[in-house]
Order: C-alpha cells, then structure tokens, then sequence
C-alpha cells in the first residue's frame, strides 16, 4: 500500500511540473497577442516623442541663429547683414565674415571651402558661406542649410562696388515692402528668419554627398499672405534639376510646412506648421491657420514681414 501511495504521489507531481512548465498554443497567442496591442499602442506615442524632440532641436538652432543676428546688428549699428543681388555684389548673411564669425566651433559645412568659387565674393573678395550644425532642421531631408533670413530684415540688397553705395530693400518706391533693423517697432511679431525649401544643391565637404540649401532671403515677392501661401501664394522658385527630396512639385508658398509634423507625402501642401525666429530674440511655431486667412488669403498679421504689412494686407 505503500509503494503504491508514493508511486501514485510520484506520479501526480511529475503531472503538475508538466503543466507549470509549458505553454499551451492558446497561451502563446495570447500573450503574442498582447504584445502586439502593446506594440500598437506605443509607436504613435513613440513617434510624437521622437517627432516633438526634432521640434525642439530645430527651435534650438534656430534660436541660435537668432542670437548671432543680434549680435551681428549691435556690432553693426542696428543693421543685420546684407542679401544683394549677385549681378551687383555678392554678399549674404550666412557668409563667413558676417554670421560665420559669431556661430560656435562645431561641425560647420563650408561651401567651396576647399576651392574657392571666384563667383562667392565681396566685391573682389573670395570668401565662403557656412550651414550644417545649427543651420539644419533635423526634419529636412538631405539639409546643409534649413533656414533663411527674411527679405526684408537686409542691410541692403545691392552694392555698388566702385562707389560702395548701397540700395535698402523695397529701393525707390518699393511696394512689397519697407526694410527694418533691430530697432524696428513690433519685435516681438516682426519675423528675423524662418523655415525655408532647400533650392541649391551642393556636395558636404565633409562627407561629399550631395546636400541642399536655402537661398539668401525669403519674401521678396508677392503680398504677405500669398508668401504664406494664402490665395494663390507665390512663384519665386528656381528650381534646377535634379531637384532636392524636399520636392514633388514647386511650392506654392516660402514656408515649407511639411516638417511640423514630419510629413513625406504632401510636402508641398499648405498644411502643418513651421518655427520663426523674431526681431526681439523668440523662436515660435505657427500654423497656417495662424499665419493668413484661407478665405481671402490675407495675412492675420500674426507674424509681420515688414512694418508695411498692414497697409498691404489691409482688411479682416
């Protein structure tokens, strides 16, 4: 009887290891199953954290390029740095005697650094621009430069080189525009530098890859709201080819808001949002929405390209 007893005791034990240790089909499944509910409830989340993170870092860069044009303008009399027209002179704000002497060391691109086109000068001088680092929006595919200076934020916009006469944004009887320095009424609304398409191609010189980058200015044309996009927005695009990821078609407005939030598709919709750096030293994203009115493509005057803005753009 005994023997008995301990074999059949022997026996249920060796029954209850089998069943604690092992997975049954449907116990697989569901824990599986589990997983992959997780899995689908934490990448969107994942990706608005990984997406809002890009957001900061390009709120951050631009911040910095803020604060390098103001301290060009203190040292420079309330003037930030010159856009002129290449016919004339060649002198932009992103050249490595203006903003390149204020940017911290880092990993810089320097375009034709290692040789020098005679066509990058200032009035006889050869000298190079910079991007790369803090000039990037980490959203921007294939990006050197990401951000550019408002049109009408220029010193001037032509140079004589043999007089050194200058000629101020809007010129003589300009109608788009009226240009301002640091000094300008409305700081706090009046755009310094904002988000902008990577027109001009050009290998790293740090990697040799091709990469694209901004042009000089933005805002030149059209009113306002049409360099929004609003109404029928603006065409002041020269696109060569091949041209960068950024494009499936030409865009419809300076602003490229694909990048708040990340977008592949679409990119050239007027949807989204984007970040701008102001005359008193605040970055601050704005939709479009903000920006311009979709009825009658007017500015809302939220955000000012130059202190003409509401004698342009006038009405609701």
């Amino acid at each position: 009887m005994k023997a008995r007893s301990m074999n059949n005791s022997m026996t249920r034990g060796t029954r209850c290891w089998r069943t604690v240790g092992g997975f049954t089909l449907i116990e697989l499944l569901v824990v599986i199953a589990i997983i992959a509910l997780l899995v689908g409830i934490l990448l969107p989340a994942l990706g608005k954290a990984r997406d809002s993170a890009r957001g900061v870092k390009c709120a951050s860069n631009m911040r910095q390029l803020v604060i390098a044009l103001s301290l060009y303008a203190n040292d420079n009399k309330s003037f930030y740095p010159p856009n002129t027209n290449p016919s004339v002179s060649n002198e932009y704000w992103y050249d490595t005697p203006r903003l390149g002497q204020y940017m911290p060391d880092g990993n810089i691109e320097v375009l034709n650094s290692s040789n020098p086109d005679p066509s990058f000068n200032d009035c006889g001088e050869v000298k190079n621009t910079v991007g790369g680092s803090v000039f990037v929006c980490p959203n921007h595919p294939q990006g050197a430069r990401s951000y550019t200076m408002n049109f009408w934020a220029s010193a001037y916009i032509a140079r004589d080189c043999s007089t050194n006469q200058t000629t101020a944004p809007g010129g003589s009887g300009g109608s788009g525009g009226k240009g301002f320095n640091a000094d300008v009424d409305l700081g706090s609304k009046m755009m310094l530098i904002g988000e902008a398409w990577g027109t001009a191609r050009q290998n790293s010189s740090i990697t040799g890859q091709p990469q694209f980058w901004t042009v000089a200015t933005i805002g030149a044309q059209q009113t306002p709201g049409r360099r929004f996009g609003g109404g029928m927005g603006v065409s002041d695009f020269n696109l060569s080819s091949p041209v960068g990821p950024e494009f499936q078609s030409v865009p419809r407005s300076y602003i490229p808001y694909y990048r708040h939030p990340n977008r592949t598709m679409e990119r050239q919709a007027i949807k989204g949002s984007a970040y701008f750096g102001y005359v008193d030293g605040h970055v601050e994203i704005k939709t479009t929405t903000q920006l311009f009115n979709s009825g009658n493509g007017k500015s809302r005057m939220d955000t000012l390209w130059s202190p003409k803005d509401f004698e342009i753009d006038a009405g609701p």
